[in-house]
């Protein structure tokens, strides 16, 4: 495992027509029980994203070292895979937890962009609520300014599963994170 200022990521080779990711970091993932990952089951990738980002075509976003991002781009580029920058959900939906301060006039923004994504208000408020004691000690620690995404509420999650009161249910709360990640995109493919 390879750590990425506050995320952990895998253990990643790229080979033909395939990607390895040993020892991925949260257990939920479709990698960590098969870690070789086949050009047909990668729907797009996103090597500048931060992390870096491979999305299977089940939706699920599996997160890379930021220093792979060229060989995921070549590797991309060779197996004609799109790569596809797509709005960050989790970035707006966090935003309440990073340690600076937002106008109303921000968080009216945010409220409007998440309700174009196809996360309304309401939805908005239930999933902070979901997820905010664990980003606010996650990021008590870290004292994140910029950005939290995905990969801080998944590294949240595994870091602290108490404050999140998983009980055994690590995987329904891995699908529900990528299924509001993967929204913005498949809102854009369907056209809904």
């Amino acid at each position: 495992m390879t750590m990425l200022g506050n995320v952990a990521c895998a253990d990643v080779t790229f080979g033909d027509g395939v990607v390895t990711l040993r020892e991925y970091p949260f257990p939920a993932a479709s990698v960590v029980d098969r870690p070789v990952l086949h050009v047909a089951r990668i729907r797009d990738v996103d090597p500048a994203a931060c992390p870096p980002e491979i999305r299977t075509v089940d939706g699920e976003t599996l997160f890379i070292v930021k220093a792979l991002e060229p060989d995921l781009a070549a590797f991309a580029e060779r197996n004609g895979i799109p790569q596809v920058r797509r709005p960050d959900a989790w970035g707006l939906l966090l935003e309440p937890f990073l340690d600076t301060s937002f106008t109303d006039e921000d968080a009216r923004a945010s409220i409007d962009a998440l309700a174009e994504m196809g996360v309304g208000r309401d939805e908005a408020r239930r999933v902070r609520r979901r997820v905010g004691r664990m980003m606010l000690a996650y990021n008590a620690i870290m004292w994140d300014w910029a950005d939290l995404g995905l990969a801080d509420l998944l590294t949240a999650a595994a870091w602290r599963p108490d404050l999140l009161v998983l009980r055994g249910r690590a995987r329904d709360f891995y699908a529900w994170a990528m299924e509001i990640a993967d929204r913005p995109t498949t809102r854009h493919v369907d056209g809904r």
